[in-house]
């Protein structure tokens, strides 16, 4: 429905309605509340610690990761198989890749680390899945850096953005970022 240009509203109806439905469904779910109530437990809980995030580059190859064993670890979309390699598997899983929850969600529903995925990937996880959702029904908002993920997030092209707005959420202080590699050459 279009109104005159003295009119505020320009396009009114479906889109609007559906976003409504949607946030409303993120406060009526059982494990959306679960999942805040689990956020909330989480903020501040890291104050003036340092974290590893953990990316999955080639520049892991030559890497030692048991030292990782005795740090708090973000492991990110399927970075769960580093487990081994690290003696223990990371504290913290984050996937926000869609397809990694449709091709591998029973696997990352079973990990022993805390796990968070986008609401919106819910329909790849059985209803009683110990995850954590975050964001509820996200926005095509502008370019952000979320400080409540139990509220919001943005993506920004890439789990590891969503991981930092994690760590800092949890009280952070330093984040290190290995096997995050943006410049490599394909073999």
């Amino acid at each position: 429905m279009r109104l005159s240009e003295k009119g505020t509203l320009q396009s009114f109806g479906i889109p609007l309605l559906v976003r409504a439905l949607r946030r409303m469904r993120w406060r009526m779910d059982p494990r959306a509340g679960r999942s805040r109530r689990r956020l909330r437990g989480l903020r501040g809980k890291h104050l003036n610690q340092r974290c590893f995030i953990i990316g999955n580059g080639p520049s892991l190859n030559g890497m030692d990761l048991r030292p990782l064993a005795r740090e708090v670890t973000f492991s990110l979309n399927r970075g769960y198989l580093l487990g081994d390699r690290m003696g223990a598997p990371a504290t913290y899983h984050v996937v926000v890749n869609r397809y990694v929850s449709d091709q591998w969600g029973q696997d990352i529903a079973n990990l022993p680390s805390t796990t968070f995925v986008p609401w919106g990937h819910r329909r790849y996880y059985a209803r009683e899945a110990e995850l954590i959702y975050i964001g509820g029904p996200v926005e095509p908002d502008p370019p952000r850096f979320s400080t409540d993920p139990s509220r919001d997030y943005w993506v920004g092209a890439t789990v590891t953005y969503v991981a930092l707005q994690l760590a800092y959420y949890m009280g952070f202080d330093r984040v290190i970022l290995i096997g995050v590699d943006h410049r490599f050459r394909a073999q």
